[in-house]
């Protein structure tokens, strides 16, 4: 473990101000876009929400792919990949290593969000706030993953398509009432929400053993390059 710890120091250290840039930066640009629209006295503070929610999502996926651009692409042109393999550390802690940092990143961003929109966020119960944690960290694994994995070939298109399909389940939900029905009382229910953070704790573990996977495959010149 202090293999991982002292990668991830090494992160923090190299990175921390370009992702405190993206991280502080994102709720403030949401916030602006959002209520520039809604200055008028008769804003309809349902649409906000929405906006908010919608604003947010997209920016999201922005500072994610940014954030794993920071982690990975940066490292990979200065060749640290290749001086980190020298060093008495494996590839599985490498990978660790990346996939614990972008969680320390995803905590802060979160925790800015919160303060940042304070009244005009969503109004959400812990156990659903904790499931939006989850997701959004699913989410944005993604980028990161696929940093790894293809050398960037893959890093803005992953976590759209993630972000579409997950938008495009709203609307086919509501082709069958009984369904939306179900996942508004899961939605609105407690032990659901065990399954949502166990799911997604599986997925982001499947994400880093890919991850991991196509890492340990290329050879040092490939990462590097």
């Amino acid at each position: 473990m202090h293999q991982i710890r002292a990668l991830v120091w090494k992160d923090l250290q190299m990175h921390w101000r370009a992702a405190g840039l993206l991280l502080l930066g994102w709720p403030i640009g949401v916030r602006l876009l959002v209520l520039i629209p809604h200055t008028s006295p008769g804003a309809n503070p349902a649409a906000l929400l929405v906006e908010v929610t919608m604003v947010s999502l997209l920016l999201f996926v922005a500072v994610a792919v940014g954030l794993a651009t920071t982690l990975v692409e940066r490292e990979r042109t200065k060749e640290t990949f290749a001086w980190l393999r020298t060093l008495p550390v494996s590839d599985a802690h490498i990978v660790a290593g990346k996939c614990a940092t972008g969680l320390v990143f995803h905590v802060v961003g979160f925790a800015a969000w919160w303060v940042v929109l304070g009244r005009i966020a969503p109004a959400l119960t812990v156990p659903q706030v904790m499931s939006v944690w989850c997701v959004t960290a699913v989410i944005a694994s993604v980028p990161l993953v696929s940093q790894i994995a293809s050398s960037g070939r893959l890093v803005a298109v992953a976590p759209v398509t993630v972000l579409a399909l997950g938008l495009l389940a709203g609307p086919m939900l509501g082709r069958w009432p009984s369904a939306a029905a179900q996942a508004t009382r899961a939605w609105n229910g407690s032990l659901e929400h065990l399954l949502i953070w166990m799911g997604c704790l599986a997925m982001y573990l499947l994400l880093a053993a890919v991850a991991y996977w196509r890492f340990h495959a290329d050879d040092t010149h490939v990462l590097v390059d």
